[in-house]
């Protein structure tokens, strides 16, 4: 055989080969981090922000996969304490070698590991964080969760304008009882910032420790503040356990009326755990005399005009037999976000950064996300009630409407 005969038989047989294996169906992986509360007293946060991200993936990679290859998140649980996050955020960034990671849901996580990714040159995109401290935070530092700003500027201006009658505007004093963390001191700040210039009195602001709150004092010092008040407005800024906790002590005061003295909490307050742990408040439920006043950063409707989140509450439903709530939205958003920055410009954390920054416009399932100069972005909150049965639009009226609110088993 002539050598010019070899060299056509070789170039013949690496064609087949690179045909063959070109169209084996065969992919690459990318590897992303994710820094979530598994374990630990806000692991049902974790669990929640895991349940969308986790349904992104598998969108992704049933599809086309990011390019052409698959997604893989890689999970560290950061147990919602910077202590352990501080650890683990080494495993992901030196061991893992992950370009970006979808973290922290604590606003205390993020303000813990950010510095030590924005060192490494990795990006920390958080899917539930919203202290305003973490506003302008570092180069590749982004969340896609409203600051406490927005939220305590809503709820100040909705509790302040609840409603009016004979031309005497009701609730124009408060009682502020708020949680020692990062998250609930952001809100609460903003709040009684906002409450204050709206010409609001608060009556007394009453920080408790999260892992010993001491609710029967809490509640005591509430009703001393109150003295002879006809009409006062009790917010509480915290997790959904330390609200189901202050609800039942507050229950329990005989000087409680739940006509006189209206509850609101901030968005932290809301989980599907919460609805078990604070039963024993609402009862007799459905009655609108029990309830609760809560902010939403967006309401996943499976009859959304927008395709995007109707397809997304409608499929959800059918793996978890529940709907999305505002957690669930983020992470999926989170991972969908960064799929699509990588697909357009490759997987250097540089380009990554680069790519999210420029981020204007893009519909996700819990909104329009457009990236403002300190990588943060504006949400404004819709607020509901809850009554230990169903769910209500908040309204002047105070729920005379029922607007369905597909969070709750009931609306199906």
């Amino acid at each position: 055989m002539s050598r010019k005969s070899v060299l056509y038989f070789a170039v013949v047989a690496m064609l087949f080969l690179g045909l063959f294996f070109g169209c084996s169906g065969k992919r690459g992986e990318i590897k992303i981090g994710a820094l979530l509360p598994l374990t630990g007293d806000i692991k049902n946060y974790g669990e929640l922000v895991k349940n969308g991200m986790d349904f992104a993936v598998e969108e992704i990679n049933s599809g086309d996969g990011v390019d052409g290859d698959n997604l893989k998140i890689v999970y560290a649980d950061s147990q919602g304490t910077p202590e352990a996050a501080t650890k683990v955020v080494f495993d992901l960034i030196n061991k893992e070698k992950v370009p970006v990671i979808i973290g922290g849901v604590a606003s205390s996580v993020s303000l813990a590991v950010a510095p030590i990714c924005e060192n490494n040159k990795v990006v920390l995109l958080s899917p539930a964080s919203s202290s305003p401290k973490l506003t302008g935070i570092g180069e590749y530092f982004f969340r896609i969760y409203p600051s406490d700003t927005l939220e305590g500027y809503t709820m100040a201006n909705r509790i302040i304008n609840y409603q009016f009658k004979n031309g005497k505007q009701y609730f124009d004093k408060v009682v502020v009882v708020a949680s020692k963390t990062d998250y609930a001191e952001g809100v609460k700040i903003e709040f009684v910032k906002e409450y204050r210039r709206r010409k609001g009195v608060t009556l007394d602001v009453i920080n408790y420790e999260p892992k010993n709150p001491e609710f029967d004092q809490v509640v005591k010092r509430v009703f001393a503040s109150m003295k002879s008040e006809d009409a006062v407005a009790i917010f509480i800024a915290g997790y959904y356990s330390d609200t189901a906790e202050f609800l039942l002590e507050l229950r329990k005061a005989k000087r409680f009326d739940p006509q006189a003295m209206k509850v609101f909490a901030s968005a932290g307050a809301y989980t599907p755990e919460f609805r078990t742990k604070a039963a024993p408040y609402f009862i007799p439920n459905g009655l609108n005399k029990y309830s609760l006043v809560f902010p939403v950063i967006c309401n996943i409707r499976p009859d959304s005009p927008e395709p995007l989140i109707s397809n997304f509450a409608k499929k959800f439903y059918a793996k978890y037999k529940t709907y999305p709530d505002s957690y669930a939205a983020h992470g999926y958003d989170a991972v969908k976000l960064i799929a699509d920055v990588i697909a357009r410009r490759g997987t250097m954390p540089r380009d990554i950064q680069y790519g999210i920054s420029m981020t204007k416009d893009w519909q996700g399932a819990s909104g329009v996300i457009t990236f403002d100069e300190n990588h943060d972005v504006t949400k404004y909150p819709i607020m509901y009630a809850y009554d230990g049965k169903d769910i209500f639009l908040f309204d002047p009226d105070y729920m005379t409407k029922r607007e369905d609110y597909y969070e709750v088993e009931v609306w199906k």
